[in-house]
């Protein structure tokens, strides 16, 4: 039963880095004398949100956990749920996660007019419109000196090709 929860909680965890949500972190321990059926636990190794403690449970007395609780971090790493799972897990555990990641600030980087997440050629075509028009954007002000000028776009060029 146990190890049903723990592969349903690792299978969640998995979705939620392949959709790039690794800011938030779901974490199951187990006693290590348990260890011969951890591969029921997880569906895989690659991401697996669930470890077994070593012998003398120092993850366990760190953490002062019980058997069975299932943790959540948000993405400052801040506990924000601390449960045993003995009972099922949590009802809410699918609003926790999407209000957890609804508060992940958004990063943009200085330049990224079109916030793709690349640094290229269509953000310094598009900072030059805005410096030929003389319209202002903070995205695009790579100096932070609240001026939109060539600065920015020498700036933003060395970015490209350092």
């Amino acid at each position: 039963m146990c190890n049903s929860r723990f592969a349903q909680l690792n299978t969640l965890y998995e979705s939620l880095i392949e959709n790039g949500y690794d800011q938030v972190k779901l974490i199951g321990i187990g006693y290590s004398y348990q260890s011969n059926s951890f591969s029921n636990w997880s569906n895989s190794n690659e991401f697996s949100s669930v470890c077994y403690d070593n012998n003398n449970n120092p993850t366990f007395n760190s953490w002062g956990a019980s058997q069975r609780d299932f943790y959540v971090l948000d993405h400052e790493k801040n506990l924000v749920l601390e449960q045993n799972i003995s009972g099922g897990l949590p009802n809410n555990l699918e609003s926790l996660i999407i209000n957890l990641i609804s508060n992940i600030p958004n990063e943009t980087i200085s330049g990224d007019f079109n916030q793709d997440g690349i640094l290229n050629v269509v953000d310094v075509v598009s900072i030059i419109n805005l410096v030929l028009t003389n319209q202002y954007n903070e995205v695009a002000d790579v100096n932070s000196d609240n001026l939109l000028n060539v600065v920015d776009i020498v700036m933003l060029v060395n970015l490209i090709i350092s």
